[in-house]
């Protein structure tokens, strides 16, 4: 599902602006800074703020949503009244927070968002809407689908009244950030269509943090090449065997999901039932629970979704703490139904695994009576990602399916 990060823009026939958007042109040179005396060529009744979504993209690029605004906004229904203009700009940069935008000239970039820059206008056509939405398109007019009902987060809108309005790209555009104490100096020129844009602005910047306000990005892992499961007894010392299963990625082979649960089931065949994520688990050990990532005696436990590299070092890229997990286990005959969930808080992702198919390589690894109990402990994880594969509670050895390529 495509995510427009700032919802300024609503779907009507062609679009409504939710909020709206600005334009102004002055004449003259660009200024250089806070420094040039350029209080007459300040936009008049121009306001900039900020949204800061951190690593939206997942591309190692800090993003910002910016508007430039002008004219008034009803509080209650964030529409302008009567004539407004706004310009939207989505930018990657290098470094930054919730709390400072970076300084810096930036232009039109690629849509990769493999470099800091302005973001390029993206058309959302009413075929990507209903695509998106899973509706069949058979029998809509090519030109009705072809209509566009956006341009992502780098547009520029401008109305005369609410029924009297404009959307369009940017073809062009250079924004200058500067900054002195807790004063930005901000020079925009753009390009859309025919015409030409510049603003200039000095004053202070609101910056609001959203980066923990986006929709979760989905992660689907189905590709598995083979699956293992590990039986570790009485691990917690609470009267209940602790399980684990790995499945490796039948593309990435260095990749592999690691399942962890705890049931009060006796026997050493893979046990079914329904398992979550306790929100105490930290704290209260339960007989039937799925374990979230955390660690003992600096090794590495728990439902995670992980990568081991050339170097030595394993990357945890998936896995959650105590919210929002949960495992279903059926069978039937030999057939196993395995079914995975889970929220990554910190990557905000949704992850997800099913699997059908036999589990050949089971591995006992329990204490017996005569050795005793082995009572772990853990701790928080503390959204570690990286650790040596010495500290990750699996070995290579172990997961050499029999049936790998199911």
């Amino acid at each position: 599902m495509r995510v427009f990060k700032f919802m300024r823009l609503v779907c009507a026939s062609l679009c409504v602006a939710a909020v709206s958007a600005c334009h102004v042109k002055i004449h003259g040179p660009i200024g250089q800074g806070p420094d040039q005396d350029i209080d007459d060529q300040l936009t008049e009744g121009l306001r900039v703020s900020a949204d800061f979504f951190g690593d939206y993209y997942g591309s190692g690029y800090n993003n910002f949503i910016l508007l430039f605004q002008i004219g008034k906004i009803d509080p209650v229904s964030n529409k302008f009244i009567g004539y407004g203009e706004e310009v939207s700009i989505d930018l990657l940069t290098v470094g930054g927070s919730k709390n400072e935008l970076p300084v810096g000239t930036y232009y039109i970039g690629n849509r990769n968002h493999n470099a800091a820059g302005i973001v390029p206008s993206t058309p959302w056509t009413v075929r990507d809407d209903l695509l998106d939405k899973g509706v069949d398109i058979s029998g809509y007019p090519e030109s009705a689908l072809d209509e566009v009902i956006n341009w992502g987060n780098t547009y520029l809108y401008r109305q005369s009244n609410s029924e009297n309005y404009s959307l369009s790209p940017l073809d062009d555009a250079k924004l200058l950030i500067s900054r002195r104490g807790g004063q930005y100096y901000f020079s925009l020129e753009i390009e859309s269509g025919y015409d030409d844009y510049d603003y200039y602005y000095i004053g202070p910047l609101s910056i609001v943090d959203r980066s923990q306000e986006l929709e979760a990005k989905e992660v689907v892992f189905n590709r598995i090449g083979g699956i293992s499961a590990r039986y570790e007894g009485d691990v917690w010392g609470i009267g209940a065997s602790t399980w684990n299963l790995f499945l490796d990625n039948a593309d990435k082979p260095n990749e592999f999901l690691s399942i962890e649960w705890t049931t009060s089931v006796v026997g050493t065949q893979v046990p079914v039932g329904s398992y979550d994520i306790p929100k105490d688990f930290y704290t209260t050990k339960y007989k039937n629970m799925l374990h979230p990532l955390y660690f003992s005696d600096d090794v590495v436990y728990g439902t995670y979704y992980g990568r081991e590299n050339q170097d030595g070092t394993f990357d945890i890229l998936y896995a959650p703490e105590d919210e929002g997990g949960w495992l279903a286990i059926d069978k039937k005959g030999d057939v196993y139904t395995i079914s995975l969930s889970f929220y990554d808080k910190e990557m905000n992702v949704d992850f997800s695994c099913d699997y059908i198919g036999t589990i050949v390589a089971v591995e006992i690894q329990a204490a017996t009576k005569a050795e005793g109990k082995t009572q772990r402990s853990c701790g928080k994880a503390g959204r570690t990602r990286k650790a040596s594969l010495s500290a990750v509670n699996k070995a290579t050895a172990e997961r050499s399916f029999s049936n790998r390529g199911l």
